[in-house]
């Protein structure tokens, strides 16, 4: 389970104990879907793709935040937070680059953004939003991403 993206019927809400039992969990989100799944109860993918969007008023904020989340994330699972590794090739595919110039490499960094941007239209495209302007930012925002990853993969704990 995910934030705000979250329901269940006030009767599970009930039966795993109410809101009072997650107050001191790290990750209370996560937590009410394993309590779920502890009753036999499922938890499932809405066919409806909710979308949200966050805003932080600085740069710091917005680091702050997703450091906490990224954190948060490898004390719930470690090797699925190492596993994030390979969510984020635009750092790897420039290290390849700087490593062993050449037209393979340059060729991998040409697949990793053309990739990059087919999934960001294609999200764009199932919530039904255009917004071409922001797809420049992608290699930025994309290498912000993998900064907040590796410093989340440091020793250090969520405060």
């Amino acid at each position: 389970c995910y934030g705000a993206t979250m329901a269940l019927t006030a009767e599970t809400l009930a039966r795993i104990g109410g809101f009072r039992t997650l107050l001191p969990v790290l990750a209370d989100d996560h937590a009410l879907g394993a309590a779920v799944r502890r009753l036999g109860l499922r938890v499932e993918v809405s066919p409806v793709i909710p979308a949200h969007v966050m805003t932080e008023p600085s740069l710091a904020a917005l680091w702050a935040h997703e450091l906490r989340w990224a954190r948060t994330l490898r004390l719930l699972a470690p090797g699925g937070y190492a596993g994030l590794a390979v969510t984020h090739p635009l750092p790897w595919a420039l290290v390849a680059l700087a490593l062993a110039p050449g037209a393979w490499t340059l060729g991998l960094l040409a697949l990793v953004l053309a990739a990059r941007l087919a999934l960001a239209t294609g999200v764009d495209g199932a919530l039904g939003v255009a917004r071409m302007q922001r797809l420049a930012w992608l290699p930025i925002r994309d290498l912000l991403s993998w900064a907040i990853w590796a410093t989340g993969a440091l020793p250090g704990g969520v405060s």
